[in-house]
């Protein structure tokens, strides 16, 4: 697993393995050593005596050592030992965290990367002015739109689950919105008002009426991040078309009007070069509702 330490032993291991499994009796899952069955490790019989004699010898001035086969090649000190054993101690405590916990902390360090880089590039657009909604909106590839369009056949949103509870990626992303001096919205309210080319009818008025603002802004609600390419279950697929560093974040941008509004949505997809850098590789275009 990325990010643990890596111990690199000789070719004829099993004298280490013996020596992790009589000082950490229950450490021998985590496989620091792997015994060497090949024809090489079969010695004569006249050559396993004299290495049972050097270890008679060794067995006094070293007791730790005792059940170590002594070799030119697995001669171990006690410096080796211990850095071995503070090593697995540190594989056994990263191997306790669950691995849901991992993942969790891994998404919400890509978003706290992602975001304020996305943020910032949509607000270059200076046709009209940008305003965010900071609540991290579920990563569910389902969700395209933030009106109920279950009667298209699309998922629709009104069960109650559109944001994911993060207090954590909240925090952070009303702080780089703050740090790029943009203004907070609600994207619900917001979707609130009709679309502009919706039927006139007196209904629709009194709702744009209501809700449609009499500034012209761009209501901006941004997903947490997902591993792959572009995905809208039956509709697109290109999870597997990019590489295993890179993650989409799905936009919902509604373009809001005093005659109206309209959405786009959208998945971007972002990958991390080799310095590092994460570098934004495409717009997928999902799906436009007015």
């Amino acid at each position: 697993m990325i990010g643990q330490p890596v111990l690199r032993f000789p070719k004829k291991t099993s004298a280490y393995a013996d020596l992790v499994r009589t000082a950490v009796p229950d450490v021998g899952a985590l496989a620091c050593a792997r015994k060497d069955d090949s024809p090489r490790s079969r010695r004569s019989a006249g050559a396993q005596h004299r290495l049972d004699q050097k270890r008679r010898d060794q067995s006094s001035s070293h007791p730790e050592l005792k059940n170590v086969p002594i070799g030119r090649r697995t001669k171990v000190s006690l410096l080796i030992r211990l850095l071995c054993l503070s090593v697995v101690g540190a594989c056994a405590a990263r191997g306790s965290q669950p691995i849901d916990a991992i993942t969790t902390i891994s998404i919400v360090r890509v978003d706290s990367l992602l975001y304020p880089q996305l943020i910032s590039r949509l607000a270059k657009d200076h046709s009209m002015p940008l305003k965010v909604d900071p609540r991290p909106l579920r990563n569910d590839p389902r969700i395209v739109s933030l009106h109920d369009v279950s009667v298209l056949g699309i998922h629709s949103i009104s069960d109650g689950t559109t944001f994911s509870e993060t207090t954590a990626v909240l925090g952070a992303r009303r702080q780089a919105l703050h740090d790029l001096s943009i203004s907070a919205t609600d994207a619900i309210e917001d979707a609130l008002c009709p679309g502009a080319l919706a039927p006139p009818t007196e209904s629709v008025q009194e709702r744009k009426r209501l809700h449609c603002p009499g500034a012209s802004y761009r209501s901006v609600v941004v997903s947490m991040p997902r591993r792959g390419g572009p995905h809208w279950p039956d509709q697109l697929d290109e999870r597997n078309n990019y590489s295993d560093d890179a993650f989409s974040v799905r936009v919902i941008i509604r373009y809001m009007t005093a005659r109206g509004s309209a959405e786009r949505s959208a998945d971007y997809v972002f990958e991390r070069n080799r310095r590092g850098r994460w570098m934004l590789l495409t717009v997928r275009r999902l799906l436009w509702v007015e």
